[in-house]
């Protein structure tokens, strides 16, 4: 250790303000940003409404994933309607379901996790560890529409993405105070 950082002769780190976005890099325009958004809403909202169906006996947690369920399309219409507000036009999904695939099709859930992975995986965990999943989830979904935010020009657009990253944030708190409480 000799030296420290100012000693390292090896490689260096690059990219770290994209890395959360390596996964999803085929969405490079607004458009597919929106696209992209719309679907992992709907894949949250997806796994939201499966961990609710599956928790039996967590009364709390349950209400807390079926309004977060509605909450994710109440994201979904807020996109749209954000992008009719910049553009002045209905958004069109069609142009963009060959690129982004599954992801758009409600498949792919914040954190870039497959939807049925997800909930295999809930099925088999305790109500704690299905919370500090979703924290994860939601502290992952944060930060993509940050990086989302950032790669836009228009400042209309921008805010598009940095009000769903502020919402994901009340989401991570609701489920901090659940588990805090469960704890």
């Amino acid at each position: 250790m000799a030296g420290g950082i100012k000693a390292w002769d090896g490689e260096i780190a690059v990219g770290v303000p994209e890395a959360g976005m390596a996964h999803f890099a085929a969405a490079v325009t607004f458009e597919q940003l929106v696209a992209l958004a719309w679907g992992l809403e709907e894949g949250t909202r997806l796994f939201y409404q499966g961990v609710g169906e599956r928790l039996h006996g967590a009364v709390e947690e349950v209400q807390l994933f079926k309004e977060l369920a509605v909450a994710e399309i109440l994201h979904q219409q807020s996109l749209l309607a954000a992008y009719g507000a910049v553009t002045h036009l209905d958004f069109d999904f069609e142009p963009h379901r060959q690129q982004l695939g599954g992801a758009i099709a409600g498949e792919i859930m914040e954190g870039g996790i497959p939807v049925d992975k997800g909930l295999a995986w809930a099925d088999e965990r305790s109500v704690a560890e299905i919370l500090d999943f979703a924290m994860a989830m939601e502290v992952n979904a944060y930060d993509l529409y940050v990086k989302m935010g950032r790669r836009v020009d228009a400042e209309n657009a921008k805010q598009i993405f940095w009000t769903l990253a502020a919402e994901e944030q009340i989401h991570l708190q609701r489920f901090a105070k659940l588990l805090d409480n469960r704890l």
